[in-house]
């Protein structure tokens, strides 16, 4: 009986023993983040680095299904967490009997059975304290704790776009001249038309070799590349809808018309004639238009906004988006801003001064409004199979981490420190007391704040006795809204509405952004 006994006064009793279980399931949470840690440092070496524990087909549903099965643990954890940390805030904040009594002597009084701002500068300086500790170490949790767990999706940006006929893909390239009936070279100094286009010379001399393997891979491959309607194709690709590509790089924008000639789309002079007969013959239909390597890439715009940027804006900007038509206008037109200059050698149509010889107006060309455009009617996007992951940040886990030692150990110290203080954290822990122990006044009846202000004040504190008596009820109604007072519902209306004008605040500002 006696061990028994002994073993029974060890046991916590009151808050404590809630306490004593709420530190148990925070240490518990603990344990498995620090075990998680410990196996992501393992793997890869390093704290830095993200952990990917699991890779597979970016199109695999079992990708977002374990995603979203660690988002729902990671949101049991935080949630025992917070919790866990909630009640020694409570705690924290409720006043013991003696602090009560202490305090009504001032002529204050306190909150009881909710969070006070009040009760946190009133109470003893520990309190406030341990109280402030818990609450900030909660902020970590709140904010990066989803985060830590994430999906690594495979997005690219280098991607080699083929402008060409019917016949180019329908009988392996047919007569494909380089650079194309374009005849877009590095000597047309043209901006967002692709990345270090070859100069005339070295399609001469044969060492524009890169670009013509291109092509060449286009032609070959493109029947086994998969068919995109231009819709499709434009929302991957096009100058409006730059966001990185997944699932394809490499495409072959199939345009209407069965190829051109030189001679159907440019008047050159005898010279530049001459130069250009042994790259691209002058009569000889071309199935080829142009082909560029292109590049998407995410930056910063005038230092505050993300957009995504490609080196092929121009050349696949679109005059209509259904039907897809890329718009000529700005390539070849000699007031266009993208042609910043040309080599009058190369391109002139003769005359002093040298005009520029492209033929605008073109029969071979489709013409909507005053501008020339090709007509895309369909794609061929070459298949990329990418791999994607789910993976653990290391560094936001630590955060995390850091942060639930801090509230563990406040809160041992706290069930420590407070001892045997019985906190009010009810209204009905504050009834029991004073029922047990009633305040140790000379009125009468009922305690209310007036009388407690009234007990403390100087004016009461001269008089020297007051008349014992009963008190009379004076029935007075009272609004349902008056349970709460003004400053609470100013102070709670005012921060309500700063979120509110300031979550429509950002809203606007994305909407314009998006708008721009």
């Amino acid at each position: 009986m006696p061990s028994m006994l002994s073993k029974a006064a060890w046991v916590p009793s009151g808050w404590r023993r809630a306490a004593a279980v709420n530190v148990v399931l925070m240490t518990v949470a603990l344990a498995v983040l620090i075990g998680v840690l410990c196996v992501a440092i393992t793997a890869t070496g390093d704290v830095a680095r993200a952990w990917e524990f699991y890779r597979a087909d970016c199109g695999s549903g079992s990708l977002s299904v374990l995603n979203t099965l660690l988002h729902l643990l990671l949101n049991a954890l935080s949630t025992v967490v917070l919790a866990s940390s909630s009640f020694f805030m409570q705690v924290l904040n409720s006043p013991s009997r003696r602090e009560v009594d202490a305090t009504h002597a001032r002529g204050d009084w306190l909150d009881i059975g909710i969070p006070s701002w009040r009760n946190a500068f009133r109470l003893s300086r520990f309190k406030l304290v341990a109280w402030l500790l818990l609450l900030l170490t909660s902020v970590p949790i709140h904010m990066v704790f989803n985060s830590s767990v994430f999906l690594v999706d495979a997005l690219m940006g280098d991607y080699h776009v083929t402008i060409a006929a019917e016949p180019f893909v329908s009988s392996g390239g047919g007569e494909a001249f380089l650079p194309g009936a374009s005849l877009a070279t590095g000597d047309l100094d043209m901006v967002s038309y692709g990345t270090a286009s070859p100069r005339h010379e070295e399609y001469l001399d044969g060492t524009s070799r890169g670009l013509a393997r291109n092509v060449s891979q286009a032609a070959a491959g493109a029947s086994r590349f998969k068919r995109l309607e231009a819709s499709a194709c434009r929302e991957m690709y096009s100058s409006d809808s730059c966001a990185g590509l997944r699932d394809y790089r490499n495409v072959v924008l199939v345009v209407g018309g069965q190829g051109w000639t030189r001679a159907d789309v440019w008047n050159l002079s005898a010279s530049a004639s001459r130069l250009w007969d042994p790259i691209v013959p002058e009569q000889r239909t071309n199935t080829l238009w142009q082909s560029a390597q292109c590049d998407m890439s995410g930056q910063i715009y005038q230092g505050t906004t993300p957009i995504c940027y490609s080196t092929c804006t121009m050349l696949l900007k679109s005059y209509s988006h259904d039907p897809w038509l890329l718009d000529l206008y700005g390539e070849y037109h000699d007031e266009s801003p993208g042609l910043i200059s040309w080599n009058a050698s190369l391109y002139s149509a003769g005359g002093v001064p040298p005009t520029f010889g492209f033929r605008y107006d073109s029969p071979a060309l489709q013409k909507q409004g005053d501008h020339a455009v090709l007509e895309v009617l369909y794609c061929l996007a070459e298949d990329r199979n990418p791999t994607c992951a789910v993976a653990v940040s290391k560094t936001l886990l630590m955060a995390v981490i850091v942060s639930v030692v801090l509230k563990v150990m406040t809160c041992v110290l706290v069930i420590w420190v407070l001892g045997s203080d019985e906190p009010l954290v009810t209204p009905g822990d504050a009834v029991s007391s004073f029922l047990s122990c009633p305040d140790d006044k000379r009125e009468t009846g009922l305690t209310t704040q007036d009388a407690v202000r009234k007990s403390g004040s100087k004016q009461t504190k001269t008089e020297g006795y007051r008349e014992l008596g009963p008190t009379r009820w004076a029935h007075q109604r009272y609004r349902l809204a008056s349970a709460v007072p003004r400053k609470v519902w100013i102070l709670t209306t005012c921060i309500l509405s700063f979120g509110i004008a300031l979550a429509l605040s950002f809203f606007i500002v994305q909407m314009l952004a998006d708008a721009g």
